[in-house]
């Protein structure tokens, strides 16, 4: 389960803001869902792990054409392991760039840059929409990353 523990937002500006999220997520009764150290420790009763995201949005150009978004996030080691040489190295930090040109209040042209450099016994990647620690196929220590182009309208 991910829990949200802090949520900040100043708005520096009517056109930028910058972010700050704390997050903590606990796994019961489950070790091994968790995949540290690619077999986990299945005899853990409550594994824990807590994170940080810091992110920037800025609109700029005229019009606000454009929209700048940058992303850092840090996730430390997994804590709760009954062997704790499991739990070593097994955060992860990561960061996010990307750029917008709004066309129009409901599309827009988009290109982004996303890398996760996970520690040497963790293996977060991305899992549908989102980050996900749970077994992928990606081995251990592996650093995922991600190129986006596209074109975006909404319905």
């Amino acid at each position: 389960m991910i829990q949200v523990v802090l949520r900040l937002r100043y708005s520096y500006s009517d056109t930028g803001q910058v972010s700050l999220i704390l997050l903590q997520s606990e796994v019961r009764h489950g070790g091994a869902s968790l995949n540290v150290n690619a077999t986990a420790d299945p005899s853990a009763s409550r594994l824990r792990q807590r994170g940080l995201v810091l992110g920037m949005s800025q609109y700029f150009g005229e019009g606000r054409r454009f929209h700048f978004i940058a992303e850092y996030m840090r996730v430390g080691n997994v804590s709760g392991c009954n062997v704790s040489s499991r739990c070593d190295d097994t955060g992860a930090h990561g960061y996010l760039l990307a750029l917008r040109y709004i066309l129009s209040k409901r599309t827009n042209f988009y290109v982004n840059y996303q890398k996760i450099l996970n520690d040497r016994n963790y293996n977060m990647d991305w899992n549908g929409n989102s980050m996900s620690s749970a077994p992928s196929g990606l081995p251990v220590g592996a650093d995922p990353q991600l190129v986006g182009i596209g074109f975006m309208h909404r319905f």
